[in-house]
């Protein structure tokens, strides 16, 4: 399974499951040294960087974002 796919599966969790599995993943980081840290989140700025360029992803006004979750959509 490649990691789209599992992002994908995991976007369709629940709020709580998600949040779970965030914290499981962060905390999971935190064993790695700084370097690989920060070597980690300039490779996923530079994806999402490549994705909003090319139009696989869309920016939403943060006021939309804060509303959905109100509602419990993503």
């Amino acid at each position: 399974m490649d990691i789209e796919n599992i992002k994908m599966e995991a976007l369709e969790l629940s709020t709580e499951n998600r949040a779970s599995l965030v914290k499981e993943l962060i905390s999971s980081l935190e064993e790695l040294p700084e370097p690989e840290v920060e070597r980690l989140w300039m490779d996923e700025a530079i994806l999402r960087d490549k994705n909003l360029n090319s139009g696989l992803e869309k920016c939403s006004p943060v006021q939309e974002v804060l509303a959905r979750i109100k509602r419990g959509n993503k």
